[in-house]
């Protein structure tokens, strides 16, 4: 799941570059039917090493080809954060996830003035006492959960945490996952996205 949040944050920081009005480039679009019958989709040539280059490039379309923009925008940002995002372990099957995905929704939680005791239990509160989500629109999850390094929290306590939301969602998918921030606080957070695939 952490290569799902480094896909992520690469589109956030990429969303606040300004491209390189200078540089000259073209990346081309291509498709072709694999032999399941399905369709690829391929963007070429975005392989540079400095992104602001990227996001000026020209894209180029062969004729009679249909690719909505948000596909598009996802395989550019596959090709762009293949090559250029150091330390990623983001992958193929991570795209191929979120390309399947028909509509979601994003829940943000926080363990707000908390202290170190107690820090799941209070999101799991807000999860299920405060939050009333129509749960059967969606028919898998994805939970996150950072946490920072200089307050830790006890295997024990997200193993609790991991079980008590897979009983409350009640999906067979839920991608559960954890990292480690450098925040200065004991906050929690917990990412939780709720989706339908196609």
């Amino acid at each position: 799941m952490d290569n799902i949040y480094a896909f992520r944050e690469a589109y956030d920081i990429l969303r606040g570059m300004e491209p390189d009005r200078d540089y000259r480039g073209k990346a081309t679009v291509t498709t072709s039917i694999k032999e399941d019958g399905t369709k690829s989709t391929r963007v070429s040539s975005l392989d540079d090493d400095v992104w602001e280059k990227e996001l000026a490039k020209e894209l180029v379309f062969p004729d009679g080809l249909s690719v909505s923009m948000e596909e598009l925008a996802m395989h550019c940002l596959w090709e762009i954060t293949f090559y250029g995002f150091p330390g990623s372990t983001f992958t193929r099957s991570d795209v191929e996830f979120l390309l399947g995905v028909d509509y979601g929704m994003r829940y943000d939680y926080y363990s707000v003035g908390c202290g170190t005791s107690g820090r799941l239990d209070y999101i799991l509160e807000s999860m299920t006492k405060y939050r009333q989500l129509d749960l059967a629109r969606y028919d898998n999850a994805v939970v996150f959960v950072l946490y920072p390094s200089r307050y830790p929290l006890e295997d024990l306590e997200v193993e609790a945490f991991r079980k008590a939301v897979h009983k409350r969602l009640g999906y067979e998918n839920v991608m559960f996952d954890t990292a480690v921030t450098s925040s200065g606080n004991e906050n929690v957070k917990v990412m939780l996205l709720l989706n339908r695939t196609a």
